[in-house]
């Protein structure tokens, strides 16, 4: 995500020093109005505007091409973003300094405990995960708002197919959002749909690579047998909580008794570009749209499942949970698992690293050079299975942090920057 951002900046950049004039305009999942203002706009002195929705472009390029209106439409957005980037520089953010930070880590006491063994050692691999089984982790609030359909429809799963039960589930909603459940649910059962096509057509669309890792902790740095995984520690000044690290839910090495890491990747996108071939070869552009926010849900969904078959079975700390979906989504579980890219691990790069300990590639996962991971629908991340282990925004980071992550992954000072830009103050 943060690399892609920070291309934008340099596209503007591009265009800048070879003269263009044409307007430049921003969109995306992880873009916003504020990115644009800050980040990518002063990169160009003619219009860059963020336009929220794909569906918005022509309504837009209609405003600025108009040549009554064009000209006045683009000063106007020019001053707001000009005002939108003057706000957030007057807003100090205030950090810690990082020996403080570290002085306020999680207190854990070390002295009795016992770091549970995994039930399984080393890497291990699921060739095939059947997409029934996966089917139950699925979050459909989030399927629901791919497709800009907001509301509470999570819980249409446990809605069976007889007209009484639908009927029953309608109602319960106020009359102005029954139109919207009707369309969630039609999209419900067009899924439903695409996944028995799967089940029959992409027997191995899920796959999965796995493993457990004896490892130590400290310094902001996770230390296995033969590697070292830095991580980030929070330094925004907070008037309560500890400034937390992963690292600090991992056996110091001083104490002398051994940890364990686990680390994922799993995917619900092999073989999935002919099945959108087919599609959009017979003209079937809906199916395809389907198709593609669904594998997203799928593999969020089969990142669930595995978490949750680590800790009953593969790791075995867990074995009695009883929890439903409702409160798995709720992260109602024994330790946690972070996910590369998101807020407690925003070095993407980190993809690299944990290529080294699985090697991504058995289950037909490769990395781009910002270590995006392709096919599309893939997690990754790593286990933990500390009682006290929460999830974790890092937020702002300081220059002197900065550096000394840099130093640990071994990486310049500039390329640290580049994929913590979105942290570095």
């Amino acid at each position: 995500i943060t690399p892609s951002l920070e291309e934008m900046c340099h596209v503007a950049e591009a265009l800048e020093k070879a003269g263009f004039s044409v307007p430049i305009f921003i969109g995306g999942a992880t873009t916003s109005r504020l990115h644009t203002a800050v980040k990518i706009a002063p990169k160009y002195s003619h219009t860059v505007l963020y336009v929220k929705d794909a569906s918005q472009s022509a309504l837009v390029a209609s405003k600025i091409l108009h040549p009554e209106t064009g000209k006045v439409f683009a000063e106007e957005m020019k001053t707001e973003y000009t005002h939108l980037r003057e706000s957030f520089e007057s807003k100090k953010i205030e950090l810690v300094p990082l020996e403080d930070a570290r002085k306020n880590k999680p207190v854990i006491d070390w002295s009795n405990y016992v770091a549970p063994q995994p039930a399984q050692q080393g890497v291990q691999m699921i060739e095939n995960i059947p997409v029934r089984e996966v089917f139950p982790f699925i979050n459909w609030n989030y399927f629901f708002v791919a497709w800009k359909l907001f509301g509470k429809f999570g819980d249409i799963n446990r809605v069976n197919a007889s007209d009484t039960a639908y009927n029953q589930w309608l109602s319960a909603f106020p009359k102005e959002e029954q139109e919207k459940a009707t369309e969630a649910m039609q999209l419900y059962k067009d899924a439903q749909r695409i996944i028995s096509y799967l089940e029959e057509n992409n027997k191995d669309l899920i796959k999965a690579i796995y493993g457990f890792f004896e490892a130590t902790g400290g310094d902001e740095v996770i230390y296995l047998n033969d590697m070292q995984l830095p991580m980030l520690r929070q330094q925004d000044k907070k008037d309560s909580g500890f400034h937390k690290s992963l690292s600090d839910y991992i056996i110091p090495k001083e104490v002398g008794r051994t940890d364990y890491l686990g680390a994922f990747v799993v995917t619900a996108g092999h073989g999935i570009e002919d099945l959108l071939h087919k599609f959009e070869a017979e003209g079937n552009e809906y199916d395809a749209l389907v198709l593609k926010s669904l594998c997203d849900r799928l593999a969020e969904a089969a990142a669930e499942y595995l978490h949750y078959r680590t800790r009953v079975e593969f790791w075995g700390y867990a074995k009695d949970e009883k929890l439903d979906t409702k409160e798995i989504f709720k992260a109602a579980y024994q330790g946690i698992r972070p996910a590369v890219g998101y807020p407690s691990i925003p070095d993407q790069s980190m993809n690299f690293e944990l290529d080294k300990l699985l090697d991504m590639k058995k289950i037909g996962v490769s990395l781009t050079e910002h270590g995006a991971m392709y096919p599309t629908a893939t997690v990754s991340g790593f286990y933990f299975s500390h009682p006290e282990s929460s999830y974790f925004a890092i937020g702002h980071i300081s220059n002197e942090q900065l550096e000394a992550y840099a130093n640990k992954r071994g990486i310049s000072g500039e390329q640290a920057r580049m994929w913590l830009s979105g942290n570095v103050i």
